[in-house]
């Protein structure tokens, strides 16, 4: 029988118990009290006394608790904290490299309820809202349904702190307001017999003056050597573990994973499946990777819960997700639990926190750096704090004491390996860089930031700096991205020639698509667009899709009616020449299926070129030889030289440009770098956004400024 069985049970458990003295162990006064005492609605009101308690969360930005129940997911812990790992930078910059992106690493996982089943001391650390509280509710809830077989005390640290009693008093309050008579003697028998599970929460929240954390970690000691018996808990922020307890093993609660995220969403938004389904649907775009990242903390994932149920999205200015997210970790998480934290960097108002994250961010974000070594780290803070007005005490500023402050007050910076640390989102130190841009704006910030091999590294700081930009820095600040774009490619002479014949031949294109800048990419690309993209999605959207080599497919689906369509068509005639050509591999479906689609496509050409007034091309192309299927490779070879002439003398398209391996690489970071601008204008307030537009695939030195 478990223990909560025998507190169920009734009198007759208590004999179980304290054997035929028990009468004995109570005052004279008390015995009556003792044998007409209900013990089964005693059991019943701590019953439901911790259910209360624990069943429900707080979640920030939610006027009523969540059921704790119906939005727990399976929690894992690290066998190893992370902080405990001996990494050099570049060892944890492979790792981080070869784990998906995720600044955790690889380190193995263990199913946590498990390991509190298998383990009796457990000192559990974690990032701030990386749910160790819940976890350790979720245990309680677990004794409760005798999944765990012991009798659950659940003590807030902080709580007791306050109370500033001894512990055990502070155990039998909570039995006392159940109406157990002498719960001293019953809780000192189950803790000596080693039947209660007693979890201690928040090792982190109690204050460090007048000695007083000290002092909480003596008497749990003590009460743990006491009574061994028992199953202990303890959770702390990872910073603020620099104690240890004999005995305990530490582990560290893991970030969610892409399943873990995706359970939580879905219970929480059980009540509404097809809201949860379009949540899970937005965050799995390619534009909201950094959301992805922060959905790795369960109380930023409950944030961006929130925020999407009233919206049915996410906003398109990230930097407002993220500006209620650093709300969360730096002002309302401790004060929705009443707890004050010692001041490491006294005086630095929320604004100047800010700045120095900013500073720390931009600094290492412009040497690529994610990873950066303690000592380095802290002369950063130190030479940031030693700018203030309070700089004559610049010197007596530690800032390796700043830095563990921050990771345990706020878990901006987390310690990923010994020594060695980051931002604990990449999207923090990406947002952070962003802010110096923007603060920065007027000393020209945005200089010189774009290259070749850096497009996609500076994506999200772009577009967080373009909207939180005002009006004219934006406009500064799209004049030097586009020139940095100009950049990337003006040094070689075949790339700016290219650029020059895809403005040229976008002319073609011009009053089919109603924007040049389309028609531009249209050209450079192989004309691989339907006109609908631009009419539904915009110009930004057009150039994402140009970018996407799946969009190949929409080629087959294609009717002949337009010039850019022509041109494509032509394209597709003459690769399958040239596969004839050179491979003779009949069988090959490389272009759309080969020689059938070559036959339904060629006389379709010749209808619509006649058509649409092309007579000189529909009578130069009635004048080539067509090759049928059993043609010998020469005679398409021939076929398609004769193809690639006319195609140049009457379209301007099909040049052998010549390319090597990495030129087609810097063309690729100029049309990225492109696209980038164009979802960049997309979020920010210009003065003249059509010039801005009118310039994009302009050759360097041929477009206006504004």
């Amino acid at each position: 029988m478990s223990p909560i069985d025998y507190l169920k049970a009734g009198a007759w458990a208590w004999e179980k118990i304290f054997g035929k003295d028990v009468y004995e162990l109570s005052k004279d006064t008390l015995k009556k009290e003792w044998k007409n005492f209900r013990w089964g609605d005693a059991t019943k009101n701590y019953h439901e006394h911790l259910t209360t308690q624990y069943s429900t969360l707080r979640v920030l930005g939610k006027n009523e608790p969540v059921p704790l129940a119906g939005i727990f997911t399976d929690a894992y812990i690290l066998d190893r904290p992370t902080a405990l790992r001996r990494f050099d930078i570049e060892a944890l910059r492979k790792d981080y490299e070869e784990s998906q992106q995720r600044l955790g690493g690889n380190e193995k996982r263990h199913n946590a309820v498990d390991l509190a089943k298998e383990k009796d001391r457990l000192y559990i650390l974690g990032k701030p809202g990386a749910g160790k509280t819940t976890f350790l509710k979720y245990l309680v809830l677990q004794a409760l349904e005798n999944k765990i077989e012991k009798i659950p005390v659940f003590i807030s640290l902080h709580a007791w702190s306050q109370q500033k009693t001894p512990l055990m008093a502070h155990i039998v309050k909570e039995f006392d307001v159940c109406g157990f008579p002498d719960a001293k003697a019953f809780i000192e028998k189950i803790l000596q017999d080693g039947w209660a599970m007693v979890l201690f929460d928040g090792l982190d929240e109690v204050n460090v003056e007048d000695e007083q954390r000290s002092k909480i970690i003596t008497e749990i000691r003590d009460f743990v050597r006491k009574y061994p018996k028992n199953k202990f808990m303890i959770t702390c922020r990872i910073a603020a573990s620099e104690y240890s307890f004999e005995g305990f093993t530490d582990v560290e609660m893991a970030d969610f994973d892409d399943s873990q995220a995706e359970t939580f969403v879905t219970k929480w938004f059980s009540h509404d499946e097809v809201k949860g389904k379009k949540f899970l649907e937005e965050i799995a775009k390619g534009e909201h990777k950094g959301l992805r990242e922060l959905a790795q903390t369960p109380l930023l994932l409950a944030l961006l819960c929130i925020g999407f149920e009233d919206t049915m999205g996410f906003s398109a200015r990230r930097d407002e997700v993220y500006r209620e997210a650093f709300d969360a970790l730096l002002k309302k998480w401790d004060t929705s639990r009443n707890v004050k934290r010692e001041e490491m960097y006294r005086g630095l108002s929320l604004r100047l926190k800010e700045r120095l994250f900013a500073r720390v961010a931009a600094e290492y974000f412009q040497q690529g750096k994610i990873f950066f070594a303690q000592e380095d780290l802290a002369r950063e803070v130190e030479k940031f704090l030693g700018t203030l007005p309070s700089a004559d005490k610049a010197a007596e500023v530690d800032g390796n004491a700043v830095i563990k402050a921050i990771e345990a007050q706020h878990g901006i910076f987390v310690e990923r390996a010994r020594g060695i640390y980051s931002f604990s989102h990449l999207a923090f130190q990406e947002y952070f860089t962003a802010c110096y841009i923007v603060e920065n704006a007027v000393r020209g910030a945005f200089k010189g930031l774009l290259e070749r091999k850096t497009v996609d590294r500076w994506r999200e700081v772009f577009l967080l700096t373009a909207s939180m930009l005002d009006q004219e820095s934006a406009d500064e600040f799209f004049l030097e991205f586009r020139k940095g774009i100009d950049l990337l490619i003006a040094d070689d002479e075949r790339q700016v020639a290219f650029c020059k014949w895809a403005a040229e031949k976008a002319k073609d294109y011009e009053e089919e698509i109603g924007h040049l800048a389309v028609a531009r990419a249209l050209a450079r690309r192989g004309i691989i667009l339907l006109q609908i993209t631009f009419v539904i999605g915009g110009v930004d959207l057009c150039f994402e899709i140009l970018n996407d080599p799946t969009q190949g497919q929409v080629r087959r689906k294609v009717v002949f009616d337009s010039s850019f369509k022509i041109d494509r068509a032509l394209h597709d005639a003459h690769s399958i020449a040239l596969d004839y050509a050179l491979s003779r591999q009949r069988e090959s479906e490389r272009y759309f299926g080969g020689y059938r689609f070559f036959r339904e496509l060629w006389p379709q050409i010749i209808a619509t070129t006649y058509e649409r007034g092309l007579i000189g091309l529909c009578d130069s192309l009635k004048l080539l030889k067509l090759p049928d299927e059993k043609s010998h490779k020469e005679e398409w070879k021939i076929f398609a030289e004769q193809l690639h002439a006319v195609m140049i003398q009457y379209r301007n398209i099909g040049h052998d440009w010549g390319f090597t391996k990495e030129q087609k690489t810097e063309l690729d970071a100029y049309e990225n770098a492109t696209v980038l601008l164009t979802r960049c204008l997309k979020l920010a307030q210009v003065s003249n956004r059509k010039k801005i537009e009118d310039s994009l695939f302009m050759p360097p030195g041929e477009w206006e400024e504004w």
